[in-house]
């Protein structure tokens, strides 16, 4: 992708549709943050980037590039592993983070679904219950003002 004149533009292997869900997106995506750097050998198998399954070039009209390859899933399956071209280091991406890229390259929207022991974990989780919810006047008081 390419931005001229503060508007993204479609490059090789992009379309504008792939122009508009960046552009949708761009609040979320740039920048990129990781939630982990790590120092290792990229050319590892459990990385996947000695052929990373994403390549994504970004280019500013001011001269700004970046190449990001996006490999494996990260051994949690939160993220995935990702590297900067020229960058020693390895990062970690989030799953969100991963799924913006991957539509924006594919041109439609992209969700990863979760694992069976993400979906136990997040039901576990929905299931318990704040006491701040249920003693805290104040909070009572908002709730019942705003509605559910």
């Amino acid at each position: 992708m390419n931005r001229t004149s503060g508007e993204w533009q479609p490059g090789p292997g992009t379309t504008s549709a792939s122009a508009a869900l960046l552009r949708a997106r761009e609040g979320g995506l740039f920048p990129l943050r990781a939630y982990r750097m790590l120092t290792g050998d990229p050319t590892r198998a459990e990385y996947g980037l000695a052929d990373p399954e994403l390549v994504a070039d970004v280019a500013e009209g001011a001269g700004w590039t970046e190449t990001i390859e996006i490999g494996a899933a990260t051994f949690n399956g939160e993220g995935s592993y990702a590297r900067r071209v020229g960058d020693p280091n390895l990062y970690l991406l989030t799953r969100g983070a991963v799924d913006s890229l991957r539509s924006v390259l594919r041109g439609e929207a992209v969700t990863t679904p979760h694992s069976d022991p993400e979906r136990e974990r997040l039901a576990s989780a929905e299931q318990l219950s704040d006491p701040e919810l249920i003693t805290n006047p104040w909070l009572a008081q908002i709730l019942e003002e705003t509605g559910p």
